[in-house]
């Protein structure tokens, strides 16, 4: 989770980084920029929509449990 957590901030600030260089110079090429951003978004790139899937049943689950320690359940 630590490993995962780890390459999503340094991905984040890539992507940040690319913005703010392009925004400070719009003559830049959009290339690297594009590229980014579909290797963040596409699906497949990533191993599928099943992979979401499963992150996103995982906090679900880690929601769910936290709110029913909070309330006592």
């Amino acid at each position: 989770m630590r490993h995962a957590i780890e390459t999503m901030e340094l991905t984040n600030k890539a992507l940040r980084d690319l913005i703010i260089a392009h925004r400070s110079d719009p003559t830049l090429q959009l290339n690297p920029l594009s590229m980014k951003i579909s290797g963040i978004v596409d699906a497949a790139v990533m191993g599928g929509v099943t992979n979401y899937e499963k992150v996103s049943s995982f906090y679900l689950v880690l929601i769910t449990v936290s709110k029913g320690s909070q309330h006592g359940e």
